[in-house]
Parts: C-alpha cells; sequence; structure tokens
C-alpha cells in the first residue's frame, strides 16, 4: 500500500485552508517542491499521520498519476497485480466509502471466498 502525494489540496495559492499543523502552502510546481511538502506531511504528528503508509509523488511537471487516475483531490485506487485497476472510488474525501473498501480487500484477500485465485497475493 501507498500514499500518492499528487498536489495540495488546499493551497494558499488557491482555494486555502490551513493545514493541521496551522501553516499555508504554495501549491508545488517543481518536483523538489512537492517532495518537500510531502516529507512534512509523513513528519507531521498529529492526527492522520501518514509516516506508516509509504509515499510516493507524482512530478508537477507531469501530473501524470493525477491524470491517469483523475485523483483530485483525493481518491482510493487498488491496482492489481498485473498494475490494473481494481477498485477506484469516488472523488474523496466525500464520494468514498471506507467500509466498501474493507469490505473489496476482505472478499479478494479471504481464500473461502475466493472463486479464483487472489489477484493480490
Amino acid at each position: 500500500m501507498f500514499n500518492v502525494y499528487i498536489r495540495e489540496a488546499h493551497p494558499a495559492d488557491g482555494w486555502s485552508v490551513p493545514c493541521p499543523d496551522g501553516k499555508e502552502y504554495k501549491q508545488p510546481t517543481t518536483l523538489e517542491e512537492r517532495m518537500a511538502l510531502a516529507k512534512t506531511l509523513v513528519q507531521f504528528e498529529g492526527a492522520g499521520n501518514l509516516a506508516q503508509i509509504p509515499m510516493l509523488v507524482d512530478d508537477p511537471s507531469t501530473d501524470a498519476l493525477f491524470n491517469a487516475y483523475e485523483a483530485g483531490p483525493e481518491r482510493i485506487v487498488i491496482l492489481d497485480r498485473s498494475l490494473e485497476v481494481a477498485y477506484m472510488s469516488g472523488q474523496g474525501p466525500f464520494q468514498y466509502d471506507i467500509a466498501a473498501v474493507k469490505d473489496f480487500l476482505r472478499d479478494r484477500l479471504d481464500p473461502s471466498k475466493a472463486s479464483a485465485p487472489c489477484q493480490f497475493c
């Protein structure tokens, strides 16, 4: 599992909302800026800490992952072993259902429920 940082959801130079650390950040325009902000997110020690989940960072020069998965502001995407989309939620935070994600994973990872070999194992 990875957390993929695609872009700042509430940048100071856009739809500004202070971050949990009380600061505001501009939308990163270079990979170096986005990497630095991703590091800040991972190091944040408050509620919603992301340090437990490895983070990948989308390059703002291409926004390849953002464009491929229509991921703004956030989306849950599960890929199978062949890197095909097996599950895609609605856009978050209001159009996805964590219980549905858990059910999806439980159904695919529980060998007693599998009608076919696990695509994720």
